[in-house]
């Protein structure tokens, strides 16, 4: 393995050396934007972190969690409401961001996702604006959401959030959620079998039926009396992209798709993404391979060890297999209006399924935005400028649903690489 990266999901560095700890920083200061941490406190958080020391990452951001929350707490106590939601939220994120420093099997991993938890819900019982807490019955076990309503209790326009295999259903509130309640639509955020709040809160490993998941997440969608059956999008980021575009092939009900990443083939885009010695090793090998990479680049194992925990693996040869298992997304079974999003600092085989996926689907209105480093957009799900990619979201989505006709809509597609239309597709 690479000793700084597991794959490339920015170009500029902020802070650290080693990529995906800088990553992960990048990550936490995305929040600022959406009311989730301030600057300064994440600057001097990393202060105080050794470089490839997961323990002092650990350590920094739970002791800033635990200060934020204490202080929330006496504000709520003192009937400072604003104030007091406001540091529940961030002590959520900086709860969260430690526990990127835990390996799934420490006992402190767990603490820090239920205080996380605990902080966001909080701060949530503190809003104008209503975020229920939510879970969708699985095959004997629950998938874990929330679910924010932005139009009131009138029936609206509604999103449902997918984050990819590091993010929480906490998550889909600050990638998404915030700025769609902001603009009056519901907002259902909720976690699949590929993330830690669902591993943890079920009793036992739920079934990789990933069309029976989704059809149960849509059918929850529905059943609600806010959500207009007429207008519900979804939305997947990083690995979620691939469950989203998975959604809209096989499932009519849904009306507008977007993929932030747009990913096809998840064995292709990790396989791609790997040093060929690791994918391609016998499962002893591999697995040494990884443990000596530990020594170089610590955060890296401990993500790849979580990734194999959710799936239900125990190495990286097994979580390979799981991904083929997974197959591909038919894309030529998108019908539906299709948004694909991704960041020219990302690596070349996340760019490269973009770009297939925009040419195969059927949709007669697609678009595919690629943001840019001159827009400080660059960076992987757009995080060091959400608000930027809230706008191209949500704005889309606002010309897509006045006009929508499921049945004969029509509308030209268009391609956007530079943050600029591209109305002639030949020029992809």
């Amino acid at each position: 393995m690479s000793d700084d990266k597991m794959a490339r999901r920015k170009k500029q560095k902020i802070f650290f050396r080693n990529e995906d700890v800088d990553f992960n920083f990048l990550w936490a200061l995305a929040y600022a934007s959406c009311a989730g941490t301030e600057v300064g406190e994440c600057f001097e958080a990393a202060s105080r972190i050794r470089e490839n020391d997961p323990e002092s990452w650990a350590n920094a951001w739970s002791e800033l969690a635990s200060e934020l929350e204490t202080r929330a707490d006496g504000r709520k106590a003192r009937r400072h409401t604003v104030s007091a939601k406001n540091e529940y939220l961030r002590a959520f994120t900086y709860h969260k961001i430690a526990s990127m420093g835990l390996r799934y099997n420490d006992p402190r991993f767990r603490r820090e996702w239920s205080r996380a938890r605990s902080c966001f819900q909080d701060a949530t019982s503190l809003m104008s604006k209503p975020v229920e807490a939510i879970e969708i019955s699985y095959h004997g076990g629950i998938l874990p959401g929330y679910f924010m309503r932005g139009s009131g209790d009138m029936v609206g326009p509604t999103l449902i959030v997918l984050i990819g295999g590091e993010g929480w259903a906490e998550d889909g509130y600050f990638f998404i959620g915030r700025a769609g309640l902001a603009r009056g639509y519901n907002v259902l955020a909720v976690e699949l079998q590929i993330n830690p709040g669902t591993r943890i809160l079920n009793d036992k490993l739920l079934d990789r039926d990933i069309e029976a998941t989704l059809e149960a997440i849509v059918d929850y969608a529905l059943s609600r009396p806010e959500v207009d059956k007429e207008r519900l999008a979804i939305i997947g980021f990083s690995a979620g992209g691939y469950f989203a575009l998975k959604a809209a092939s096989i499932d009519p009900r849904i009306k507008a798709c977007i993929a932030d990443s747009p990913i096809h083939d998840l064995y292709g885009l990790f396989a791609s993404e790997m040093p060929g010695p690791l994918v391609n090793a016998p499962a002893f090998i591999a697995n040494s391979l990884v443990k000596v990479s530990a020594f170089n680049s610590p955060m890296s194992v401990i993500d790849l060890e979580k990734v194999c925990w959710v799936v239900g693996v125990n190495s990286i040869h097994e979580f390979m297999g799981a991904c083929r298992a997974l197959g591909t997304v038919d894309t030529g079974k998108i019908q539906c209006p299709l948004l694909c999003l991704a960041g020219e600092g990302e690596s070349p085989g996340f760019l490269k399924q973009a770009r297939e996926v925009y040419d195969t689907t059927r949709s007669s209105q697609k678009l595919l935005h690629i943001f840019t480093m001159a827009e400080g957009a660059d960076a992987h799900c757009q995080l060091n400028n959400l608000s930027l990619m809230h706008e191209v979201a949500y704005d889309w989505l606002d010309e897509i649903f006045p006009g929508f006709d499921s049945t004969n809509g029509e509308s030209t597609s268009g391609c956007v690489l530079t943050g600029k239309k591209d109305r002639n597709p030949s020029h992809r």
